[in-house]
């Protein structure tokens, strides 16, 4: 699951590309805080996110699972 929390205001953008062990594995365009689904199948040591656009953000968050994320400050 990913989670981005930020400024979502007409005109700003976002992109996420979710990168598993320097493989690109996923792309997301959050428009909303809604956790989104990411895809499975696969599992990696180390994990990246790579933000391009104009939303100012707050934080992005990997997990395991949706109901991770409700413990999130």
């Amino acid at each position: 699951w990913l989670q981005v929390r930020g400024t979502y205001i007409a005109g700003s953008s976002l992109t996420v590309n979710i990168y598993c062990d320097g493989i690109l594995r996923a792309t997301r365009t959050p428009t909303s805080e809604a956790p989104m689904k990411l895809p499975c199948g696969f599992k990696g040591s180390t994990w990246e996110l790579e933000l391009i656009g104009t939303m100012d953000v707050w934080s992005a968050v990997l997990a395991v699972a949706a109901s991770d994320l409700d413990q999130l400050p």
